[in-house]
C-alpha cells in the first residue's frame, strides 16, 4: 500500500503534473523496501530537486509478500 500527499501527484515542471501514471511506473518498478525513497527521488527529479508542494509517502507491506 502507497499513501502519499496531493505534492506527489501535483508536482509540476510547468504545466506537466508528475501525475498517476509516473506514480504507477515508480510503483510497479520499483523495490517494496525502499519504495518511499524511489517516489520521493522521482517526483523531485520530476520537478528539478525542488519540492513546490507538500511531500510525503508511506508505504505499508505484509510481511512475505
Amino acid at each position: 500500500m502507497v499513501l502519499y500527499t496531493d505534492g506527489v501527484t501535483e508536482g509540476r515542471v510547468g504545466s506537466d503534473l508528475f501525475g498517476e501514471e509516473r506514480l504507477r511506473a515508480v510503483v510497479t518498478g520499483g523495490d517494496r523496501v525502499d519504495l518511499a525513497h524511489a517516489v520521493v527521488d522521482a517526483v523531485l527529479g520530476f520537478q528539478g530537486s525542488f519540492a513546490a508542494d507538500d511531500l510525503a509517502v508511506i508505504t505499508l507491506a505484509m510481511p512475505g509478500t
